[in-house]
């Protein structure tokens, strides 16, 4: 199981998702919405802003774009998950 979160370098909630994840000792991915994606070795075919990596996955899984980070997501046997913010991160951890 791992874990996916994209996040911004000044957002306390990401912070937060982070420290959670850290604590449960979760494996995890964090992505900077405002860092450039860095090609194939990242899941992106065109230099992007990891906002835009969110934005296309967020549609191609029928998900409305999001107004707030951090976003959540949970990789389960290859079958990704949307989990939500830090508020629905917790909960699926059972804080």
């Amino acid at each position: 199981m791992m874990f996916i979160v994209y996040g911004g370098e000044k957002c306390s909630y990401c912070t937060k998702a982070k420290m959670l994840l850290d604590m449960r000792e979760k494996d995890y991915q964090y992505f900077d919405i405002y860092d450039q994606c860095n090609g194939a070795e990242d899941g992106c075919e065109t230099p992007l802003t990891y906002r835009d990596q969110l934005f296309t996955l967020m549609q191609d899984m029928g998900l409305p774009l999001p107004r707030s980070i951090p976003q959540c997501f949970v990789v389960n046997n290859g079958e990704m998950e949307y989990i939500g913010g830090f508020d629905n991160l917790k909960e699926y951890l059972g804080e």
